[in-house]
Order: C-alpha cells, then sequence, then structure tokens
C-alpha cells in the first residue's frame, strides 16, 4: 500500500448532512454505478440491455404479469418481451394499479379500467338513467310501485342503482320497460317494491335494448335490491386493496368500496383528509393504512371505514408513486414478518411501521430535496431500496 493512502473495508452509504471534511471514514460523498452489500463492500452495479423501444413509463408487474404505457398505449408485457395492447390513446399521466385475484385495476387520475388476461375492460358499470315503465295486463294489486333498474355485465356482475321511480297501478296490472343500453352492459335488471312499500326486489332480467315485464302477483318478489345508491369509480389519485375493500384517493379524500365488492362506491362513505391524496398504503396485516397528502402523513386504523379516525404522523406530504413494500425483517429487531411501506418525502424516506408509527430511514443523515413523480423498488438480493424522483 502506497504511504498516505488508507484500505476502508466498508462503506456506510451516502452522506449530505455535514460537509466532507466533517464525515467518518466510510461515508460517501457521492458513488456511480455503485452497490453495497449487507457487510458494506462496494461492488459494481450491473449494466443493462434495450428489450422494448418507444417511450415508456408505469411499469409494473408482480411476477406473473407486467403491465406498462408504450408509446402512449396500455400494454401487457409477455416474458420473451413481446407485447399486446390492452388500451390507445394514454396521456403521459403515470398510471397507478393494483391487483386483486385474476383482475388488475388501475387508474392515472383521468381514466381508469380492469384488465383481465389480454383484456382491458371498464372499471365498474354506469349508473342507468331514470326510464318511465307503462302499464300492461298482470297480475299486480292496486297500489303505488317503485321500481328501479341496475346494469349487469356478461359474468352478471350488477352496478349500481339510482332513484327509483313510482308508478300507480290498477288491479290485475304489469308494468313494461325497454331496457337501455351502455358500454360493457349485456342486461337491465329491474327491481320492484310490493304495493304502497319502499323495499324493491329484483323482478326480471332484460337484454340490452330489449323490452320486458313484470306480469306476476309479486309473491315471488324475494331478492332485495342491494346496490342502491352504489356508484362505479371515479378516476382516482391513489389506489390500494385493504380489508375487502378498494380504496380510492380522491382530492381530499379517501373513498372505500362496498365490502368485497371493488367496483361499487357510495360517495356519503367518503374520509376527509389534509391535502390531495397522492399515495394510499395498507399495512399487510390489517392494521391500517398510511395515507399520503401532497402535504401532511397520517394513518387510518383498522378496516372498517365507519369506525376509522384519521391518526396524523407529521407534517410532510410524499413523492407520488416513490412507494415500495419490504420485508419487515430488515427493520428494528427484525421480529415483523409483513412487508411493511417504504416512501419517499420531498425531503427524506419512510417505514410505515406494523403498530402505525412512522420511521424516518434518512434523519440525521441524508436530507433530501425531491420534487415531481417517483418510482420505487426493493433489490432483495441486495437488501436494497432504490427510489428516483423527478
Amino acid at each position: 500500500m502506497k504511504p498516505g493512502t488508507a484500505r476502508i473495508e466498508k462503506f456506510l452509504g451516502l452522506r449530505s448532512d455535514v460537509d466532507p471534511e466533517r464525515m467518518a471514514i466510510g461515508d460517501l460523498i457521492e458513488a456511480l454505478n455503485v452497490r453495497l452489500d449487507e457487510s458494506g463492500r462496494a461492488q459494481r452495479r450491473p449494466g443493462r440491455t434495450s428489450v422494448l423501444s418507444g417511450v415508456t413509463h408505469s411499469l409494473w408487474g408482480d411476477g406473473e404479469r407486467a403491465f406498462g404505457v408504450i408509446g402512449g398505449a396500455l400494454r401487457r408485457i409477455n416474458a420473451d418481451y413481446t407485447t399486446i395492447t390492452l388500451l390507445s390513446g394514454l396521456p403521459g399521466t403515470p398510471l397507478h394499479y393494483e391487483p386483486l385475484n385474476e383482475r388488475v385495476y388501475w387508474t392515472n387520475g383521468l381514466q381508469l379500467g380492469c384488465i383481465e388476461g389480454n383484456t382491458n375492460r371498464s372499471w365498474g358499470l354506469e349508473v342507468p338513467p331514470r326510464i318511465q315503465a307503462t302499464r300492461v295486463a298482470g297480475l299486480l294489486p292496486a297500489g303505488r310501485y317503485q321500481y328501479t333498474l341496475t346494469y349487469m355485465r356478461a359474468d352478471a356482475q350488477e352496478g349500481g342503482a339510482g332513484l327509483s321511480n313510482v308508478i300507480d297501478l290498477a288491479a290485475d296490472s304489469g308494468l313494461q320497460i325497454v331496457a337501455p343500453t351502455a358500454t360493457d352492459v349485456t342486461h337491465a335488471v329491474l327491481y320492484l317494491s310490493k304495493a304502497g312499500s319502499e323495499v324493491m326486489y329484483r323482478a326480471a332480467v332484460i337484454a340490452a335494448g330489449a323490452t320486458g315485464s313484470y306480469t306476476n302477483s309479486g309473491i315471488d318478489l324475494v331478492s332485495p335490491l342491494g346496490t342502491q345508491h352504489m356508484s362505479p369509480p371515479v378516476p382516482a389519485s391513489a389506489i390500494a386493496y385493504h380489508a375487502g375493500r378498494m380504496w380510492l384517493g380522491v382530492g381530499d379524500s379517501v373513498v372505500p368500496s362496498a365490502a368485497f365488492s371493488p367496483e361499487l362506491f357510495d360517495y356519503r362513505a367518503e374520509l376527509p383528509v389534509q391535502g390531495e391524496v397522492r399515495m394510499l398504503m395498507p399495512l399487510r396485516n390489517g392494521a391500517g393504512m398510511f395515507v399520503g397528502t401532497s402535504t401532511h402523513t397520517a394513518f387510518l386504523p383498522g378496516g372498517d371505514p365507519a369506525a376509522m379516525e384519521l391518526r396524523p404522523r407529521h407534517n410532510e406530504g410524499v413523492v407520488a408513486g416513490a412507494l415500495v413494500y419490504v420485508p419487515g425483517k430488515y427493520f428494528g429487531e427484525g421480529k415483523d414478518e409483513q412487508d411493511i411501506p417504504v416512501w419517499a418525502s420531498p425531503k427524506g424516506l419512510y417505514a410505515g411501521m406494523s403498530d402505525g408509527s412512522v420511521a424516518s430511514l434518512t434523519h440525521k443523515r441524508h436530507p433530501l430535496a425531491l420534487t415531481g413523480h417517483g418510482a420505487g423498488y426493493f433489490d432483495e438480493d441486495l437488501k436494497t431500496v432504490l427510489f428516483s424522483a423527478a
């Protein structure tokens, strides 16, 4: 070894909270294409090879499926790097994805959809317009009846119902309607009350665009309407699945879906927060969900919207998109078996712990100054979290 030099066996990572001359041995001022293993040893990062051409953003994958926006089109990316176009004409706005069973839901704040296999379809069904029924001969007794419609898609999934309409019928009557049509709709479902009642029951399933009727006596009306006041989702700034519900970040509110119904929302259940929602971060153990906005970070404990109470964590927002889940064993005493959310704020990196607390990962070592939209990635082999923002 030459005189005046020293060998550094362990590096401590980047540091920017003090001047370089005051750093400890092993602190890094800057590092280009360098990774540090668990022992602190520096390694060169591997190179890269181009596999797809075109302007690309919003890449997402779960080990079985991969999607991205390439050349303005949402595409499925196959294992051999060929692609299948699902939807063209997308703007440059980043997409947010949320997988659920065999489906992947997405939104970019302006549009939304649901991917099933190699097809993109609508996420939720619109609410049918109010229609006028006409009287026909039947077996209903005289009285005032309420009725409404829902839409149904090919897989028998139903959408929400709007306001009901009323019709006064004489004895020995029925009612007839013409079912409206809409995107991804195969049928309309007619719901009808009994005379003088406000509770509506399934009465008939009618092909979209066809004429249908109900002419029985009402004794077979037994299946009540369960989707009144429900609506499809609206484009959101963040989405997440938690505690049996899909959750949307819409403006300065968090909106839950109906339980186990990710395509039906009752906007009367929205939860207001401070700032525009940019990130929803559920805990894998079901204890609650962190909410990152443009100005604050908070925690919603539990999973029942009616019982949730917003708990502020710190007066700092988040960098939209800069989120990744990391095994909890790498934090604290290493006893946490659940993956936990790690995200970037404009000034630092944070971890949402399983008890609902927030831990700073860069405090007193590396203050940041991040803006715009970001992305996060966890390298399991190197136990390293990577973030970028622009």
